[in-house]
């Protein structure tokens, strides 16, 4: 496993340095303090497994980093790490392509949780940047149990379970359901079969526990995972 740590403060590195360490022995950690260095050395190893940007880079501004950074190496996953834990700055953060947003507050093990979900194709968000919708589960009346939780392919939080989750693709479908595109338009704009799209949003209506499109797009924004069109 390789992963490239964007973080101009070296202690900060070293810190990252150990806790990654945690994830096995044959993870390898690449640094770069700036964006022109990251997108240097993510041309170079093409075979990094994750990006982890500190928003807080000295100078310039963490979310124009992290644009270019989706952009210049779209085939590699960046995850953020952040001193905010504010709503905007997570869905930000996300709508500009990160498949994450880990707190710099996270411990260790809420850190290297949130890897893992990362690394099993899941969108990590913390606890504390979900609607209340979403932590009282008030979509459905009743408290999610551990057994109804699925450990990968979620949107996470902050406690090493995972609340109302969907795929990153799913998001995408969701997102266009919400500006009205039909199936046959979200299945031309995502190079997608009609036939997928529709089983797509069969997954979304069970994830969200709803039975129709528009149920689907009011549980979405209560939820915050879109925004109004």
């Amino acid at each position: 496993m390789k992963l490239l740590v964007v973080d101009d403060q070296p202690l900060c590195r070293a810190g990252l340095r150990s806790i990654l360490s945690q994830l096995g022995k044959k993870t390898q950690v690449l640094e770069a303090e700036t964006c022109d260095e990251a997108l240097h050395m993510a041309n170079t190893h093409i075979d990094i497994d994750l990006i982890l940007l500190d928003l807080g880079l000295l100078g310039v501004n963490g979310f124009s980093v992290l644009r270019t950074l989706h952009q210049g190496c779209p085939n590699h996953p960046i995850a953020v790490m952040s001193t905010s834990e504010e709503a905007g700055d997570v869905l930000t953060a996300i709508n500009a392509g990160a498949v994450g947003y880990i707190p710099k507050s996270s411990s260790s093990e809420v850190m290297l949780s949130a890897l893992r979900l990362i690394f099993a194709g899941g969108v990590y968000l913390p606890l504390a940047s979900l609607p209340r919708s979403v932590m009282s589960n008030d979509l459905s009346g009743k408290p999610e149990t551990s057994r109804s939780r699925q450990t990968n392919q979620y949107i996470g939080v902050a406690t090493e379970d995972y609340a109302h989750g969907l795929t990153k693709r799913q998001l995408t479908v969701l997102s266009m359901l919400v500006q009205g595109s039909s199936n046959k338009t979200i299945a031309r704009t995502l190079s997608l079969t009609e036939g997928t799209v529709k089983n797509h949003l069969a997954s979304i209506y069970k994830t969200l526990r709803v039975s129709n499109r528009t149920q689907a797009l009011i549980a979405a924004k209560k939820m915050g995972l879109v925004a109004d069109p």
